[in-house]
């Protein structure tokens, strides 16, 4: 449901800090890589955690997938930081 709503409106950002996109993610990682790919330019990553050697799921998700080349050194850029700094006028 959400790639659809995200396709149809334009303006829907999505917030991966959460675990449950993690999940989502994970579950079928193929899809998973084209999501983050086709969505790039309105997901963000956010947290307020700051434990040093502990990772949300996610950070080590979206690592992975940039190393194995599952998704572009561009792609992991906009969801760790330009996306947020671009929405917040950083």
């Amino acid at each position: 449901v959400v790639p659809k709503l995200m396709r149809k409106y334009k303006n829907l950002m999505g917030d991966l800090s959460d675990g449950s996109p993690t999940i989502a993610l994970k579950r079928n990682p193929e899809y998973g890589a084209k999501f983050l790919t086709e969505f790039q330019d309105r997901l963000f990553f956010g947290t307020d955690r700051c434990c040093l050697g502990v990772y949300p799921d996610i950070i080590t998700l979206l690592i992975e997938w940039r190393d194995q080349g599952k998704i572009s050194q561009t792609v992991f850029n906009k969801i760790a930081k330009e996306n947020a700094i671009k929405l917040l006028g950083l």
